[in-house]
This record gives structure tokens, sequence and C-alpha cells, in this order.
């Protein structure tokens, strides 16, 4: 990892449950169960790490609707909540509110709910939702162990079936999914380039539009950045921030970058910078590491953000044969109609190591 790049994309699906009910202290009793942990690296250089239990004894049935209690631990506390999962469509929500949402195979919402399905199968008699009865004890049931680890980073449609995103999101997996909306497609890398730290991905099927891309940034414009930061620990949906390009150089005058001010976290590795037109005009790929410059400096630096130039970025998929528009004189849109181009266009990575 360089010394000023981004953490590596999460190291895999991380979630903190919003709290429902006070956390336990103590050592939990054998009906709470591992469904998934994870860790991934910050931009500070510590490991965050996540692991998520069920208590296999509240789980309640109705029909194909499970009832039941989470847990999840991080460094930073305990949380438990309640939670509602629909066998059937592969949902789940807080219990609360029932708003259910598509779960993925293999990140903490899938794993719990597979855990949670499987479990109501065996041939043992549970209560009812409606019911406050106490359950019957259920033989012991090993819940899934993680077999794998999986990061998540970001990246965006050039064409509607080929991405792309940053060498370091897919370097090393095992197997890359992209994720738009519902929809969870397998992907392969068709091409990368390490140096430039771009990668293109080949898709399964079609899905979304292709991005539009600049010949050139421009010094001070307004860009807005799409991704999907924190995957799990903030929303499902694409997160959109605001700013402007500040230079036309990276760190130590790198002439393949240029410094922007959009924030952005752990996840936003490899997703697209879009100006006011809603072409692409750079590939996010690092930040500088605050913490470590505060020593050096005594200043702690703030937004100081760095993207692959549009150029480069062309010029890699010009040597690589891949299809993309290139950008004309379009229409200046407002925020909304640039974060809905946004959504059509940006996809989240998620690489099984």
């Amino acid at each position: 990892m360089k010394t000023f790049r981004v953490a590596r994309s999460l190291r895999t699906q991380c979630v903190v449950a919003l709290a429902g009910l006070a956390a336990s202290a103590g050592v939990m009793a054998e009906s709470w169960r591992v469904v998934y942990s994870s860790s991934f690296l910050s931009g500070n250089g510590n490991t965050f790490r996540t692991t998520t239990y069920v208590d296999f004894d509240s789980v309640e049935r109705s029909g194909a609707v499970r009832k039941y209690r989470t847990r999840t631990k991080t460094d930073y506390g305990t949380t438990e909540d309640v939670m509602a999962a629909s066998c059937d469509h592969g949902t789940r929500g807080q219990w609360s509110d029932m708003r259910m949402y598509p779960v993925y195979p293999d990140t903490v919402g899938g794993d719990e709910v597979k855990a949670v399905c499987e479990f109501e199968l065996a041939p043992v008699a549970r209560n009812a939702i409606p019911s406050r009865a106490a359950p019957t004890t259920p033989a012991p049931t090993a819940a899934p162990e993680p077999s794998q680890t999986y990061s998540s980073g970001s990246g965006f449609l050039v064409s509607p079936k080929q991405v792309v995103t940053n060498f370091h999101v897919v370097e090393g997996c095992s197997s890359i999914a992209v994720r738009q909306g519902d929809l969870a497609i397998k992907a392969e890398v068709k091409a990368t380039a390490s140096v430039s730290d771009l990668a293109l991905l080949s898709l399964e099927r079609a899905t979304g539009i292709g991005a539009i891309v600049r010949a050139t940034a421009l010094l001070g414009e307004d860009i807005m950045v799409a991704g999907h930061p924190l995957a799990g620990l903030l929303a499902n949906d694409i997160v959109v921030t605001r700013g402007q390009v500040n230079s036309l150089a990276g760190l130590l005058n790198d002439p393949g970058l240029f410094q922007f001010s959009a924030p952005i976290q752990p996840g936003n590795s490899g997703g697209p910078l879009l100006d006011t037109t809603g072409a692409v005009v750079g590939v996010v790929v690092s930040k500088v590491n605050v913490l470590k410059l505060e020593k050096v400096t005594g200043d702690m630096a703030q937004n100081v953000n760095f993207a692959i130039k549009p150029e480069v970025l062309r010029l890699f998929l010009d040597t690589n044969r891949a299809p993309y528009q290139v950008a004309g004189q379009g229409k200046r849109l407002d925020g909304i109609e640039l974060a809905a181009r946004a959504r059509r266009l940006t996809v989240q990575v998620v690489c099984a190591k």
C-alpha cells in the first residue's frame, strides 16, 4: 500500500446495526452464534474488526418470515437489534419498521438470512411470531463459519457489459461480483494496468448505461463523486459528495493524477468523478493519510484526495479496445439529475479473496 493510498477498499462487507436493544455484557450464551466476521484496513493503517452474531433461541417464525435478535461487536463497541427476514424473497430489515431490503450472497446480510432460514428448516417445533411462549430448545446447530474474506470498492460502466475500477480493488480476488441496485452480476478481469491503478471488468450480462468520458479535467470545475463507501455500514444505494478540482497534478506532482476536494471514504476507490453534465472526468484512487501527514506538518489536512486523469483512463480503454462514449458539449445538470445519472452507471465491486 502506498504511503498515502486510501485504505484498500473495504476488506469485506461490514455493518454496524442501529441500536435497538441494550448490549449485554459478559460472555454470550451458547445460543448466540457467529454468522459473519470481517475486517478492513482503515486510512490510518489500523484494522477495523466487526463480528455479527444471531441469537438462535430468539428466532420466531410466521410463514416465510423470521424474527430474530442480532448482535454486532466492533472495535468501537457492541450493538443489538431485532431483525426480520423473508426466506422467500431474500430480504431483511429492522423488525421495528419492517422495511425490507435485498441481501446478497456472501455478505453480512446474506449470511445472516441464510443462517436463520436454514436453521428454521430443521425439524424442530418453533414458536409463531404472535405467541410470547418460550421456544422449544433446538438441537445444537452450528451457524456457517465464514470461509472467505471480502473487500468492496466502486466502479462505473463504460459500456453495458464492461466496468472500470481500480487495480487495487480487484487485486488477488478469487471471484468478483458487481452489484447495482438489486442486481448482482458475476464479473471477470479483462485487463489491468498496475502502474496507473486501473482495471477493466467484463460482466456476465448487461446492466445500466455506459459512461461518457471527458478529454481532460479543468482546474476549479465542480465535480460529484459517486460510489459505495463503507459498504454495509452506510446506505446500500450509492453515496454522492460534491467538490472541486483543486490541482491538475497529484501527490509529489504526479502527472497522471489530479487533486479534488469532495470527501471520500474506504470503498470509494474506483468510483467515478462526474462533471456538471454527467460525464466522467476522473477515477477515484487515493487520499492523503491525514494522521501520518499531521506528524510531519503538525496540521490536519482536509479533503486532500486524488483521481486518475481522464487522459490516462482513455488511453487505458483505447489500449484494451474497450468501447466508450466521448464527451461533447452536454447540458448542465442540477444535483438531483446528476445523482440520478450517477446511480445508473456506478456499481459496487465485491472481491472474494
